[in-house]
C-alpha cells in the first residue's frame, strides 16, 4: 500500500513539474471520483425533507427597491455652473500628510485640498483654481 501512495506522489509531481495544465486536469478528475464516492453517504445520512428544511433556513436578506430618480436629477447633475480650466491643470503631487493637492496651471502652483468625492472637478471660478460640484 505504501509503495502505490509513493507512486503516486511521484507521477504526480512529475505531472506538476512537466505539465501544469494535466495537473489541473488531474485534480479536477480527482476530487469528481471524490464527491462520486461521497454523495452516496450524504443522501443516505439525510431525507430529502431533512434537506429542504436546511435549504429554507437559509436567511435572504430583502431588497427594497427604490423609486429611480427623476430625470431632471440627472440632468442637473450634468450641468456645470463654472467653466472648466484650460489649459488642463497638470497634477504634481498628492500629499497625503498635509492633505492637499498640488498643481500647476497657467504658470503657477495651486495648493488645493485633497478631495475624494464623487463628482467633484476642478474649475475656474473668478480666476482661481477649486474643485466644484
Amino acid at each position: 500500500m505504501v509503495e502505490l501512495i509513493a507512486t503516486i506522489l511521484v507521477v504526480a509531481l512529475l505531472l506538476y513539474v512537466a505539465w501544469p495544465w494535466l495537473w489541473h486536469i488531474a485534480i479536477t478528475l480527482a476530487l469528481a471520483f471524490l464527491v462520486y464516492l461521497a454523495l452516496p453517504s450524504f443522501w443516505q445520512s439525510q431525507s430529502w425533507e431533512d434537506f429542504k428544511a436546511w435549504v429554507q433556513q437559509i436567511y435572504v436578506p430583502q431588497l427594497h427597491a427604490r423609486p429611480y430618480p427623476s430625470r431632471s436629477h440627472f440632468e442637473a447633475l450634468g450641468q456645470e455652473e463654472y467653466q472648466r480650466p484650460y489649459p488642463k491643470p497638470i497634477l504634481v503631487r498628492v500629499d497625503r500628510r498635509r492633505g492637499v493637492d498640488v498643481f500647476w496651471w497657467k504658470g503657477e502652483c495651486w495648493f488645493l485640498r485633497h478631495n475624494e468625492e464623487p463628482y467633484r472637478y476642478l474649475c475656474v471660478v473668478h480666476g482661481r483654481l477649486q474643485r466644484c460640484w
